[in-house]
């Protein structure tokens, strides 16, 4: 039985010191049917040189000749050459078994016409899980994912078909959730409660992602990909872009108003509740609808600001 090509893409920006754990993960796999393509982001560490120390031919680095941001990963996709697809953080690792139990489960249920298999990620540091809203074994639910229902972080693998079914969609707008959300409504998606992923958060370097300068950065992308997804799936979406300060976007991607301001703190302290538009917001760390209202979990001031958004929402999700 010829055993199938495994894809593992990672993306790096300036990590080179972080990027052998990752690396090692990879080599260490049980399986080892594999190609690991790393997306240097424009690095300007010794990234390439790290990299090019690993004499290995399943290894296939490519260098970006400007950074790339949110759609790095589309790269990736477009160099595979895999029968199955993964991703893998520069700063986190695979379990040993992780590629191998990728495939056992993808080749089991593609027989049920299955090409979407989650799996749990644990916090390296603390063993608990990242992720919330999947804990029994079974099929996830694209409206769970939807409305907010599956949260944070788990392992997806995938069946390559649907990159490639979808691959001028994905070169424009391979953000993640909006990619996940797409391809959820290709096929039915599953869980398996196994944890294969370990994640990193306790370093001194930030998410690439995550970080307010990259957010800032490639502003005009992610307008684009959040007017995408209202498009797409006719919610009106609050992305917390700008840390310190949500916008609430029309179906054109149009600023219907926002909540915060850029600067530090709420100089009204912790007790300020004003439920006005230009409250400033501390650290905000999630939102909902609700109505014509939003509410804001603001974490330095330890609160959470609710303010009108001056329009009502068609359709909201109960929050479990």
């Amino acid at each position: 039985m010829v055993s199938p090509l495994v894809t593992v893409i990672t993306r790096t920006y300036n990590r080179a010191h972080l990027l052998p754990r990752a690396i090692n993960s990879v080599l260490d796999q049980t399986y080892q049917n594999f190609e690991l393509i790393i997306i240097d982001d424009c690095s300007s560490d010794n990234t390439e040189q790290v990299v090019k120390s690993y004499m290995d031919e399943r290894i296939i680095y490519h260098k970006n000749q400007e950074n790339m941001g949110i759609l790095v990963r589309s790269v990736g996709f477009d160099l595979a050459r895999g029968m199955y697809g993964s991703y893998l953080d520069d700063d986190d690792e695979l379990t040993p078994n992780a590629l191998e139990s990728a495939v056992e489960w993808l080749t089991k249920l593609s027989k049920q016409g299955i090409k979407m298999v989650w799996f749990d990620t644990i916090d390296a540091q603390t063993g608990e899980f990242c992720g919330s809203g999947l804990r029994k074994e079974g099929h996830a639910s694209f409206q769970d994912l939807l409305c907010d229902r599956i949260r944070g972080d788990y392992w997806q693998t995938w069946n390559m078909e649907l990159i490639r079914n979808d691959k001028q969609f994905i070169q424009k707008y391979g953000e993640d959730r909006l990619l996940w959300l797409r391809l959820f409504r290709q096929t039915e998606a599953y869980y398996v409660p196994l944890a294969l992923y370990k994640a990193f958060r306790q370093h001194s370097s930030e998410r690439i992602t995550d970080s307010f300068n990259f957010r800032l950065k490639h502003l005009p992308t992610w307008i684009m990909i959040q007017k995408k997804y209202i498009d797409e799936f006719g919610r009106i979406f609050i992305p917390d872009l700008y840390r310190f300060r949500i916008a609430v976007l029309d179906s054109k991607g149009n600023e219907i108003t926002h909540f915060g301001k850029y600067g530090n703190m709420d100089n009204g302290g912790k007790g300020s509740l004003r439920p006005d538009v230009d409250i400033p917001l501390g650290w905000p760390i999630a939102s909902r609808l609700a109505g014509n209202r939003v509410l804001i979990a603001d974490l330095n001031n330890r609160r959470i600001v609710s303010a009108k958004t001056g329009v009502s929402v068609s359709k909201t999700c109960a929050i479990k």
